[in-house]
This record gives structure tokens, sequence and C-alpha cells, in this order.
């Protein structure tokens, strides 16, 4: 590049050097637009992350979530400081999923059952969970995967007590086990995948917790909602969740790093996600909360010859 000065400093004259620094320009012109106009390397596309995960979105649902859980619990402490303790108790199996009001035709209490907790500790394990791990797997699954996952764990696993066993329920347990079902299929589905460790040590603590409170006699939570929740999550999960495919050949670029014969080893993991259609999701959606209503409502009639019409929430008198 410099060649034409240094040789003029010499006592060459300026006309000797003109013909070189044409000749570096014309070079310099030509490589930038052969720069501009080649295909990249692999080296260049592998520059960025090696996995592509889905569109940092802020997780809303599941704070969402755990502030109804919040917001129903405030409201029994506050039915039992106007009206006193037995409101407040009736507040509470006015919401908890019990065999008789299933069968009376209550059957709000197979959903509202998942957003009522017994006691501060039980609604301060369902807000950790939802505040830790639960926003995690929303970013995974996507809002409406995550919203769908966890009603219809929470209806699965109230349904499955109800048909199975006979205990009062409450809690949001069942919906938690369907959202780390969900995600444990989503991994299944993903096994190249490696940056779990973080989620995968509070999942398994949250896992305990919960299995170990619903296996203490005389509380209001049941293992059964938890398999059952934990079952449908991961049957929703393995159907809907999305799947990380190949975005590059991976053959072309061995081919280019053997010819560029990067310094460091170059990952070949480039991926993107795939996720099933709306619509598809949605009629699945439809489909299965259907055939968990169908199973409730053969579950009253094989115990009460009938099928009573659906009641309505009422809290007024309480």
């Amino acid at each position: 590049m410099f060649a034409g000065a240094s040789s003029s400093s010499r006592g060459g004259s300026t006309a000797d050097a003109k013909p070189d620094l044409v000749q570096w320009g014309l070079e310099y012109a030509r490589n930038f637009i052969e720069d501009k106009l080649k295909r990249p390397s692999a080296e260049d596309l592998l520059v960025e992350e090696d996995i592509k995960l889905l569109p940092k979105l802020q997780p809303r649902i599941a704070y969402l979530i755990m502030a109804v859980n919040v917001g129903v619990y405030a409201a029994g402490l506050v039915s039992g400081l106007i009206d006193g303790s037995d409101a407040q108790q009736d507040y509470f199996l006015a919401l908890a999923k019990t065999d008789a009001g299933v069968e009376a035709g209550e059957y709000y209490r197979l959903i509202t059952a998942n957003f009522v907790h017994d006691s501060f500790v039980h609604l301060a394990g369902s807000s950790y969970a939802l505040a830790t791990v639960a926003p995690a797997i929303e970013e995974v699954l996507g809002w409406d995967i995550f919203l769908a996952v966890y009603l219809m764990s929470s209806l699965g696993g109230n349904v499955a007590t109800f048909t199975f066993g006979d205990a009062l329920t409450v809690g949001a347990s069942s919906g938690i086990f369907g959202l780390i079902g969900a995600l444990v299929a989503y991994l299944w589905r993903n096994r190249s995948l490696s940056k779990t460790s973080e989620q995968l040590n509070s999942i398994v603590g949250i896992l305990i917790f919960n299995l170990v409170l619903g296996g203490i006699q005389d509380t209001s939570i049941d293992n059964i909602g938890h398999v059952a929740g934990l079952l449908v999550g991961a049957y929703l999960g393995a159907g809907l969740s999305p799947k990380m495919v190949s975005s590059i050949d991976k053959h072309t670029i061995q081919e280019s790093l053997d010819e560029v014969k990067p310094a460091e080893p170059v990952k070949l993991d480039v991926m993107h996600v795939s996720h099933k259609g709306a619509l598809r999701r949605w009629a699945a959606y439809a489909s299965f909360a259907a055939t968990l209503c169908l199973l409730a409502a053969g579950t009253v009639v094989t115990r009460t010859g009938q099928l009573p019409m659906p009641k309505g929430l009422d809290l007024l008198s309480f």
C-alpha cells in the first residue's frame, strides 16, 4: 500500500509513485466490490449465536395467574375480616373441588379449585413456582400454549381427582405439574439443546416440594391431580410445543469450514424455531377440553344417574 510513497522518499520522482497508487486503488476497489457481492462464508455465518430460541417476549401470563391466585386468597381473608371466620370458610368451600358440589351441577369447581389455596404456605409454594420457573416455560412455549397447558392440566387434574378420588381439592399444583410435563416434552423433542440446567434445578425443587406436600395426609392437595396434570401437560407439549429445526445445510457448512480452517472449533447446530399452525393448536385445545368435560359428565351420570344443569358461581351470600 505504501510502496510508492517509500520509493519517492528515497529520491525517486513523484511520477514514479503514481502507477503504484493507481494500481493499489484499483485493487482496493475490486476487493471491496467482491467482498460485498460474494456469498458469506461459513465463518461469517457462524459468528452469531449457534442456537436461536423463540423471540424474547416478556412473559405475562405466568405473573397474571399468580396475581389471580393472590387476589382470590386475599378476597377470602377480607371476607373473614368483615363477616367472620365462617364466611371465610364458606368462601373457600364455594370454590374448592368437592365431589358433592360437582355432582350437584357446580362444574365450575373443576377450574376454580386451581386458584384457591388453603394456607399462606400453600399459596407461597405456588407463587414461587409461578414466579421462577413458569416465566421461562412461557418464553419457550409461547403464551397461548402456556395458557392452554396450564388450564387443561388444571382441569385434567381436578377431573382425575373427581373420577378416581373423593378428597376436597384446591391448589395450583396440577397446572404447575402440567407446565413441567410440557417442558419435559419440549426438551425431549429438542434433545440437542443443553442450556436448561438452571431451569431443571428449580423444577426439581418444586417437584419434590409438591410431591411431599401431596403425600402428607389431611391436606387438600392430591397426588392424583399432580400425576394427571403432569401427563396432560406432557401430552400437549409433545404435540404442540415448538420444534428446533436446522436452518442451514450442515454438509455445505462443513465444506466451507474445510476451506477457511478456523482457529477454534465451530458448532454446526444453527437452528430456528418451527411452530405448529395456530388453527391446529386452537382446534387441539378445544377438542381436548371437550374430552375432559365429557369424562367429568360421564362420571357424574355414573354416580347420580342424571346430569344436573350447570349451577352458577354465587358468592354474594357470603
